[in-house]
């Protein structure tokens, strides 16, 4: 727990961001903060990835409409039920799990007009030359071949590691965007899970597949960098001289500029369903809860209500 408070500020992204580009009917923080909310959230945050973080934290500031809440309930319900299925998501959602620069993905996906790369007919520019030069070299075996060819080189390094350096955050939370994809792809694909799925998840799923196959190879690359093996390390830059990943990454930018109402609605329906998990788990953890009715009228009556941080409530 005193792990996840550290990264609170990470956790509130998503929420931030919602309150930027809707007109989201929130709690204000001054009854959040009265409430002490940050510990109800911390007790009841049994979320197995970031997603699942930032949408129960958005999600008990959302004061939402009560047909909300009646679809929010019954995906709790047949999360409650099936056993099975409960587990099977528990596993997938560990995979995408709680890595640090991925909590900074709503900010890439909300905003992708600002990370696309700008002149990007120029990286293509500069890998012809690259090719034109090293052919010269290979043909001719000539002095001002040779020149031309490491000039270009050493451009094309210099431009690699700027955009590497500007957008190092989200050139790897992008492997978490083709997980989040991957996991829809299972839900489609799986029976039991039929009831948590409609068309909106179906279309969105289905539209945003050729990303996912854009990502393989060049993700792995990103990690295996890290390490520290030599190997991989020299590939990184093998693919940096040649401006591989910053055209591709241009790429699959522009990709998800173009479908990013599709991406948005795919990471809050997987966030959602960690949320669901996490809500179904701690009210096992709870001796008594209930549900509360809406009434037309907008009157609040509460009877017995307690602090769910109070062991012994008056």
């Amino acid at each position: 727990m005193d792990w996840t408070r550290s990264r609170l500020d990470k956790i509130q992204i998503y929420h931030n961001e919602i309150l930027e580009k809707k007109d989201a009917e929130c709690i204000d923080n001054i009854t959040w903060n009265d409430l002490e909310m940050d510990e109800v959230f911390l007790c009841i945050n049994r979320t197995k990835s970031f997603i699942g973080e930032q949408l129960l934290y958005h999600r008990l500031h959302d004061v939402g409409t009560e047909q909300n809440w009646k679809i929010f309930e019954e995906k709790a319900v047949c999360l409650e039920e099936n056993k099975k299925v409960r587990r099977k998501l528990e596993k997938k959602l560990t995979v995408i799990g709680k890595k640090e620069e991925d909590y900074h993905l709503p900010t890439f996906l909300m905003h992708t007009e600002l990370w696309k790369i700008e002149c990007g007919i120029w990286l293509y520019v500069l890998q012809v030359l690259l090719a034109v030069f090293l052919l010269g070299s290979i043909i001719y075996e000539h002095e001002v071949w040779i020149a031309g060819l490491l000039g270009v080189a050493i451009v094309n390094l210099l431009v690699y590691l700027r955009v590497k350096q500007q957008y190092e955050v989200f050139l790897f939370s992008i492997g978490s965007l083709k997980e989040i994809i991957k996991l829809g792809k299972w839900m489609l694909d799986k029976e039991e899970c039929g009831q948590f799925i409609n068309t909106e998840v179906r279309n969105a799923v289905e539209e945003l597949q050729p990303i996912t196959k854009r990502m393989l190879g060049w993700q792995s690359r990103k990690y295996a960098g890290m390490t520290g093996d030599m190997t991989a390390m020299l590939q990184d830059y093998l693919m940096g001289i040649t401006l591989i990943d910053v055209a591709m990454f241009n790429h699959i930018m522009k990709m998800i500029h173009n479908k990013q109402d599709k991406v948005l609605f795919l990471y809050e329906f997987v966030g959602q369903m960690d949320m669901l998990l996490a809500i179904a788990s701690y009210r096992k953890s709870m001796d008594k809860w209930c549900l509360p009715e809406i009434c037309e009228y907008g009157e609040i009556v509460c009877i017995g209500v307690a602090h769910p941080l109070l062991t012994h409530p008056v």
